[in-house]
């Protein structure tokens, strides 16, 4: 037959093992007595190498603006002069654009602000987009490259607005190209459909990008 104090003992010997327990399972502690965490630094890191990719990708992709614009004018692309074709200034802008974000990962307590920079790419392709002429279609893949920029540093709802946005901009500059410099020439219902489609594609790509990086 048991006695109370033997009850009593077996209670204390089980809460101090599931005590033990706890303990092992938490691991050890830290200095500071909090669980351990990433240090900033290597988050840093991350973001400036994630940025660094970036900025490969956007050179990649002015060089061979250049080779496109070169086609798309049929003339020198330098000097800028006051006979340039719109298209060479926006060109030239926007290679500035994409100097100045590859200076700025040279002071890493910036680098945060690079995140915004794809507004300032979607500018330069709408412009392109206004000024192509008849080949600006040619500009459209273009797009995508800082829209999976943005998404990757947004939540899916953000990338929804920016998408949205990159959509707007590139509807606005296609049709203000026909209604504006070349208002002669009329679109028909297939046009409208396939501009659509292509704002439609703008606007969920971001979003569906985001979605699957969660």
């Amino acid at each position: 037959m048991a006695l109370p104090g033997d009850h009593v003992s077996s209670r204390r010997y089980a809460a101090r093992a599931h005590s033990r327990l706890k303990t092992l399972l938490k691991g050890p502690p830290t200095r500071s007595g909090t669980s351990p965490s990433t240090p900033p630094s290597s988050n840093q890191w991350r973001l400036l190498g994630s940025e660094r990719f970036y900025t490969l990708a956007r050179w990649i992709t002015l060089l061979l603006l250049i080779a496109v614009t070169s086609f798309l004018t049929n003339g020198p692309l330098w000097p800028i002069s006051g006979t340039s074709q719109p298209l060479v200034i926006v060109r030239w802008t926007y290679l500035g654009f994409g100097l100045l974000a590859s200076l700025m990962l040279l002071i890493p307590p910036i680098v945060p602000l690079l995140g915004y920079s794809y507004l300032g790419e979607l500018g330069f392709l709408a412009l392109m987009t206004f000024f192509g002429g008849d080949q600006a279609m040619v500009f459209y893949p273009i797009y995508l490259l800082p829209l999976i920029g943005a998404a990757i540093r947004q939540p899916p709802g953000v990338s929804l607005l920016t998408g949205i946005m990159a959509a707007g901009l590139y509807v606005v500059a296609y049709l203000s190209r026909h209604y504006i410099l070349v208002p002669a020439l009329t679109l028909n219902a297939l046009d409208y459909l396939a501009l659509g489609l292509r704002g439609l594609a703008l606007m969920l790509t971001p979003w569906v990008a985001s979605s699957m990086a969660e």
